[in-house]
């Protein structure tokens, strides 16, 4: 797998984010990729149970462009942004 980070839905149907969270982070091929939650409707007491699923991070709909950008930077590995911003022309 090539991901460098995903971004998951909390709120899905047949299965949800913190379901196919949890099963992302028990595989071995997926395990190292960090899983960001988002959602529109968390309280704040559910954060540390999204987080024991093996989520990073949860973060709160509308997300605007500066939330991406840092969360980006906190969960991206310093040598995958070095790759991207050289290899951009």
């Amino acid at each position: 797998i090539q991901e460098d980070l995903i971004f998951m839905d909390l709120r899905m149907p047949v299965m949800d984010g913190e379901e196919a969270t949890r099963r992302l982070t028990a595989m071995q091929v997926t395990r190292h990729i960090p899983v960001l939650l988002l959602t529109a409707h968390v309280r704040s007491t559910d954060h540390g149970d999204f987080l024991k699923s093996g989520a990073r991070e949860v973060l709160l709909k509308p997300i605007h462009r500066a939330d991406i950008i840092a969360a980006l930077e906190r969960h991206i590995p310093e040598s995958v942004r070095e790759t991207t911003t050289t290899a951009a022309p």
